[in-house]
């Protein structure tokens, strides 16, 4: 398959995470992260790899055309020096666009309450699949810090620093 462009760039957040290639074709990708293998894989990679708790998902199909939301909460350990030990993410999973033969865009924001601040903004990730050389997969990863509210920490994007494995934990 010939490399493609995510077509979504408009939309991509300021801070770049990934942009990778993986030796993998679009459709598996996409299928172990977002489509219907993701429903055990994604849960079996949180627990195990992750170390997350109580991971649960309303979802038993993967994002589809006709199912562009999930939702699904998980305990998170984190390994700051400071802050608490592990929070409660609660994450929305929303299927922008789909065309396996160009691109895949997928938005996740996550909550994190159990955080300084935690209630008072969401983290917003944007992953983008197109295909890259060779038959591999081309991931953009991306993300933003959404403000709900006033906090003494807004501005500094502090958990970029202090929780970067919230970022990864999607």
């Amino acid at each position: 398959h010939t490399p493609s462009e995510c077509g979504d760039q408009d939309s991509h957040y300021d801070i770049i995470l990934a942009d990778e290639l993986i030796p993998a074709p679009l459709g598996k990708v996409y299928d172990l992260m977002f489509g219907p293998a993701s429903v055990s894989w994604m849960a079996k990679w949180l627990t195990n790899e992750q170390k997350c708790l109580e991971f649960t998902t309303d979802d038993k199909t993967g994002l589809t055309k006709d199912n562009k939301v999930r939702l699904s909460s998980y305990i998170k350990p984190l390994n700051g020096a400071i802050g608490p030990r592990q929070t409660k993410c609660i994450a929305t999973e929303t299927l922008d666009s789909i065309d396996l033969e160009k691109a895949v865009s997928v938005t996740i924001s996550t909550q994190t309450p159990d955080v300084p601040s935690g209630n008072v903004f969401s983290t917003k990730t944007k992953y983008c699949l197109s295909w890259g050389d060779g038959n591999s997969t081309r991931l953009q990863m991306n993300c933003a810090i959404e403000w709900t509210g006033k906090s003494w920490l807004k501005g500094m994007e502090p958990f970029l620093f202090l929780y970067p494995s919230l970022l990864r934990a999607k």
